[in-house]
């Protein structure tokens, strides 16, 4: 998972510390299964969904947070907008 972060800096010491940063805060899952569940439908019927799902969705979830956090402060704002996305 460290080098999913290994983007935000440009020496493996920022890297290791931003990598920290982000996975001190984001411990917990951001991601609600039975929401999932809801959404996991096609022509109206739902669709079995496999834990391995999950754990790729919330890595995805991870990347998306913390590239949106690096644009963010390239542009020299502390708020992640929807136009970081």
């Amino acid at each position: 998972m460290r080098q999913v972060y290994s983007f935000l800096a440009n020496d493996s010491e920022t890297s290791n510390k931003i990598f920290n940063k982000v996975v001190t805060k984001m411990t917990k899952s951001v991601i609600v299964k039975s929401q999932v569940k809801e959404l996991a439908k096609f022509d109206g019927k739902t669709l079995s969904v496999a834990e391995e799902f999950y754990k790729a969705l919330e890595e995805k979830n991870k990347q998306l947070v913390a590239e949106a956090c690096k644009r963010a402060k390239q542009n020299s704002r502390n708020t992640v907008m929807a136009r970081d996305l």
